[in-house]
């Protein structure tokens, strides 16, 4: 029996926290290693324009943890943020509603 590929989208360091200037995609190890664990065959997907193409042949999405929602409100100086990039949070979206059309599984962290 072939095991269920699972979609793992890849997070977009767009600060250069990796390194200045450059822009990466990442996730941590341990999300792949959990789907392989589980029986899956993760797939990991990059972003793109198009990302609903990227659904194609998958049987399942696990969207990671990443970077911080900002806050309505300020909050106390010593607290720091490191917001998700507005590209991210688009490709993440439409991933979700694409997988949802498609009623595949979606499990988000």
């Amino acid at each position: 029996m072939t095991a269920p590929a699972i979609g793992l989208p890849l997070c977009l360091d767009a600060s250069g926290r990796i390194r200045k200037g450059r822009s990466y995609h990442y996730v941590d190890a341990s999300y792949a290693k959990a789907l392989e664990d589980a029986g899956g065959s993760p797939r990991y997907l990059p972003l793109q324009a198009d990302p609903e193409r990227l659904l194609d042949g998958i049987a399942g999405l696990l969207i990671p943890g990443g970077d911080d929602f900002l806050p309505d409100t300020p909050y106390p100086e010593p607290v720091a943020f490191q917001p998700v990039p507005d590209v991210q949070l688009e490709f993440d979206l439409r991933l979700v509603a694409e997988a949802r059309r498609r009623a595949l599984p979606v499990l988000g962290i």
